[in-house]
């Protein structure tokens, strides 16, 4: 799930953070760079992954244009052919895996960049709606695809596929498993119909599930794990009016919202404790509100 808001700007390279929960969402504590592609537009700006070495990925212009950020110095790239390209995670040997649009049907496939040689990734079964959105330095990457029963989360293990589905959640309701770390913990989301919003993070260790539920929250999602365990996310409480970001530390939750936010969605956590992620504004939501991020429309 994804709030129906763009989001326009990044929140990049959070400091290693606090085990200990704050109360209150805000930037305490927090050190905040915006990125930005030299030459583009901010507007539909996202970053999604981060690897241990700092290297970032996300698109820019809502999925049109793919770029890698490393060390100061911005690089874009196209999956040939395409017209909309969105990476989603990089791991530490530099590969980068996300999804691209679109096939003659108009459909999205998932790839796999290897120094700039793709491979399409696509569950068995399905055509044209396969997502990858994490990969771990031993060749796992987790995504979600679609069929007949709704959307389901996977995990693919150099080519052979393992279909996730949650216990207890509605038929085709596991979706999105957006991290995986070295030690194969995924995390994600699911729905279980119990409330209006009815979407509940959850943690998969082995095949074990753990299901996360911000307290006090009507909506929790999760979306990055690195091999301490920590993981990030967003929640919010009531009319989801505004919704920070989390760290939860073994089941201590921390909050932080980015300078000026209204949602701030964290998308990756690496092992030195910085987060990549996006944000929107009050005058953002006003504005474009009635847009949808360019690939998530599609799913």
């Amino acid at each position: 799930m994804r709030f129906p808001t763009i989001v326009v700007a990044t929140v990049a390279l959070g400091a290693i953070l606090a085990a200990a929960p704050s109360a209150s969402a805000g930037v305490s504590g927090y050190t905040f760079t915006t990125i930005s592609v030299p030459g583009s537009s901010d507007t539909g700006f996202f970053g999604l992954g981060i690897n241990n070495l700092g290297q970032i990925v996300g698109d820019y212009d809502f999925g049109q244009y793919g770029f890698l950020y490393t060390r100061g110095n911005y690089s874009t790239f196209d999956v040939p052919g395409a017209i909309g390209t969105e990476p989603s995670a990089i791991n530490d040997w530099g590969q980068i895996v996300g999804y691209y649009c679109c096939d003659s049907g108009g459909g999205a496939h998932g790839f796999l960049d290897t120094n700039r040689k793709f491979t399409n990734i696509d569950v068995p079964g399905t055509v044209g709606s396969t997502f990858p959105t994490g990969i771990n330095d031993r060749d796992q990457i987790v995504g979600s695809f679609f069929n007949t029963s709704g959307e389901h989360a996977f995990l693919d293990t150099r080519g052979v596929f393992t279909i996730i589905d949650v216990p207890g959640a509605l038929p085709g309701g596991t979706f999105a498993p957006f991290g995986i770390n070295n030690t194969g913990q995924i995390v994600g989301s699911y729905y279980n119909g119990v409330s209006s919003y009815g979407s509940y993070g959850f943690l998969d260790t082995r095949g074990v599930f753990t299901s996360i539920d911000v307290p006090g929250s009507v909506f929790t999602e999760t979306t990055g794990i690195n091999d301490f365990g920590q993981i990030v996310g967003i929640s919010c409480g009531g009319a989801c009016t505004t919704a920070p970001g989390f760290l939860d530390t073994n089941g201590n939750f921390t909050f932080f919202n980015a300078p000026g936010a209204v949602y701030t969605f964290p998308e990756g956590i690496n092992d030195l404790g910085q987060i990549i992620g996006f944000f929107t504004t009050a005058r953002e939501i006003s504005t474009v509100s009635s847009q949808r991020r360019h690939m998530a429309s599609q799913r």
